[in-house]
């Protein structure tokens, strides 16, 4: 992507984002609804969604996002990922009171994602040819 001008090496960043995001959803979901469908209790089920989640986005995003799969940074992408669990189960735990828990699962992935992206494109694999334009 090198060769790119910046808007361009943005946007297509951006797609694949969104592309291994939502890969990374579905999957992490599909766990999270396994679970409670075999009644395991929604912290265990999002527990264990949210680690096949972290594990996956960690290789997808570094790898195929950022184009930087630096493994050093594993403990900053878990610390992310950790503030994140937290966010979504409490998200999840106020959505309860209204909704079912297939729903607040999703309700609390639809607020998590966009500030996973910002916290992770900050934190972890921040890519700095993003930021500032080519001469």
């Amino acid at each position: 992507m090198a060769t790119l001008p910046v808007i361009y090496r943005s946007i297509l960043r951006l797609i694949r984002f969104s592309i291994v995001g939502f890969i990374n959803t579905v999957a992490s979901y599909l766990v999270f609804a396994l679970f409670i469908w075999v009644g395991v209790h929604y912290v265990f089920a999002s527990l264990a969604a949210s680690s096949i989640g972290m594990l996956m986005g960690f290789k997808l995003h570094g790898a195929f996002v950022f184009d930087h799969p630096g493994d050093h940074r594993f403990l900053r992408f878990m610390g992310i990922s950790f503030l994140i669990f937290a966010c979504s189960l409490g998200i999840q735990a106020l959505a309860r009171i209204s909704v079912n828990d297939y729903l607040a699962g999703a309700i609390a992935a639809a607020i998590t994602i966009p500030i996973s992206f910002l916290l992770n494109r900050t934190f972890v694999f921040h890519a700095p040819d993003d930021l500032h334009c080519e001469r």
